[in-house]
């Protein structure tokens, strides 16, 4: 995985934060149950937009294929569904 300088909305801890997640949940996609280590996105269940938080359980693992999918113009399924599973 490549560092990533966080924006302002993220805070400085984000990257400590995202490998702290990655490495409690396995480096395991929340979503297709991939081992996913070095492809992993942290992703906001409730968007920072919709009131949303930047804490643990507002964040789950996904890998960058099910991450784009629930980004995608396509997906209308409810984000609330994606939980953590552990």
């Amino acid at each position: 995985m490549t560092y990533r300088y966080p924006s302002p909305k993220y805070g400085m801890l984000w990257n400590r934060r995202r490998w702290i997640i990655f490495k409690n949940m396995g480096y395991i996609c929340q979503n297709c149950g991939r081992y996913a280590k070095g492809e992993l996105d942290l992703h906001h269940i409730t968007p920072i937009s919709c009131g949303g938080n930047n804490f643990w359980n507002n964040l789950i693992p996904l890998c960058r294929k099910c991450h784009s999918f629930v980004h995608s113009k396509g997906y209308s399924g409810p984000l609330l569904k994606l939980r953590r599973k552990r």
